[in-house]
C-alpha cells in the first residue's frame, strides 16, 4: 500500500508544479503544494493503515483467563422464569476475572443467541475530543475476531457526538478486558463499545441510554455497564458504600448516581445510561449475582481494596 500511495502523490505533485508554473506560479507556492500533497498521502496512507487493523487485548493473559472460565459459575437466578436477561452490571478489574467469566457463563446458559452486546464503560484518563467514543474495529483474540456493528457505531457517532479512536479503545481496560469473554461465551456476537468521559452529566448519560435503547429495539442484545465499585477504602468502609450504591441501583436514583464519585463506583455516567436503557425496555427486575472485593479474593486484606458487582437486568 505505501509504494502505490506514494507514486499517486508524486504524480500529482508534478502535475502540480507544471501548472503552478505554467499558469505564473511562484516558486514558493509551488513548493507548499508539494508538501501539502505529501502530507495529504501520507495521512490517507496512514487511515488506510489504522481502519485495515484490528484492536488487541493488551490486557489479556491466558493462564488467568483460562483459570476464570474453567472455575466459573453457572448462577441460577429462579425470578428470570422465561424472561431474558436485557442488561447488567460487571467489573473490568481482571482480578475478578472469575466473577465476569461467572456472569457470562449465566447470560450464554440462558440466551446463547445473543448477537449484540453493548458495552457502556469509563474513558479513565478522559482522553480524545469528545466526551463519548465509540469504534467499528475489530478484536482479536484467542478465539477469534470479535467483530464491532459497524452500522450502530456510525449510529452512536452520527447522533450522539462520539468519536472515534483507535488507540483509546486498545489502551482502555474497561472495554478490552471484557472482550476475550464476549468472544469466549457468545462466539456469534457483535460488540458496539461505549467509552464515557466521568464528567459526561446527568442529562446527556440519560439521553445516551435512551438513544442505545432505541438502536438496538429489534435485535437479540444485552447492554452491560462495565464498572468497578468503591475504590482504596478498607474493606469495612467499602461495604458500607457499596450498600449505598446498590440501594440506588436498585431504586433508580440517577441523581444520587452522579454524585458518586470513587468512594462508591468509577463511571456514574456508565451506570446511569445502563439503568436508563432498561428503564426505556421495560427491564425492571433486577439480580445480585455477585459480590466481592480485592481483598477478599486475594486473601490479604488492606486498607486499599476495590470492590465489584455481578447484576443482571431482566423483564
Amino acid at each position: 500500500m505505501k509504494k502505490p500511495l506514494l507514486a499517486v502523490a508524486l504524480v500529482l505533485v508534478a502535475c502540480i508544479t507544471v501548472a503552478l508554473f505554467h499558469d505564473g506560479g511562484t516558486e514558493n507556492s509551488a513548493e507548499n503544494a508539494v508538501e501539502n500533497t505529501i502530507k495529504s498521502a501520507q495521512l490517507e496512507q496512514r487511515a488506510r493503515q489504522i481502519h485495515s487493523e484490528n484492536l488487541k487485548c493488551i490486557n489479556y493473559i491466558d493462564k488467568d483467563f483460562k483459570l476464570s472460565v474453567n472455575t466459573a459459575v453457572e448462577k441460577h437466578v429462579e425470578q428470570i422464569g422465561d424472561g431474558a436477561i436485557k442488561g447488567g452490571i460487571i467489573p473490568h478489574h481482571l482480578l475478578a476475572g472469575k466473577i465476569i467469566a461467572s456472569f457470562f457463563k449465566t447470560v450464554a446458559s440462558i440466551n446463547p443467541d445473543i448477537e449484540l452486546v453493548v458495552v457502556i464503560a469509563p474513558n479513565h484518563k478522559r482522553l480524545g475530543n469528545t466526551k463519548i467514543h465509540t469504534g467499528s474495529w475489530g478484536w482479536e483474540t484467542p478465539y477469534g475476531i470479535l467483530d464491532a456493528d459497524g452500522e450502530l457505531v456510525k449510529q452512536i457517532e452520527n447522533e450522539c457526538g462520539a468519536g472515534s479512536n483507535f488507540k483509546l479503545l486498545e489502551e482502555e481496560h474497561s472495554v478490552s478486558s471484557l472482550v476475550p469473554y464476549i468472544k469466549y461465551f457468545l462466539p456469534e456476537s457483535k460488540i458496539l463499545p461505549i467509552l464515557l468521559h466521568g464528567d459526561l452529566g446527568l442529562e446527556n448519560s440519560v439521553t445516551l441510554g435512551e438513544k442505545i435503547e432505541s438502536i438496538v429495539e429489534g435485535k437479540n442484545y444485552i447492554i452491560i455497564a462495565s464498572i468497578d465499585f468503591s475504590h482504596y477504602l478498607p474493606v469495612e468502609k467499602a461495604d458500607k458504600m457499596d450498600e449505598i450504591t446498590l440501594e440506588a441501583i436498585k431504586t433508580r436514583n440517577l441523581a444520587t448516581l452522579s454524585r458518586m464519585g470513587n468512594d462508591n463506583l468509577d463511571s456514574p455516567p456508565s451506570i446511569i445510561a445502563l439503568l436508563k436503557a432498561m428503564d426505556k425496555e421495560g427491564a425492571d427486575s433486577m439480580a445480585v449475582l455477585d459480590h466481592s472485593n480485592s481483598a477478599r479474593i486475594t486473601g490479604t486484606g488492606g486498607s486499599n481494596t476495590t470492590s465489584y458487582f455481578s447484576i443482571v437486568f431482566f423483564e
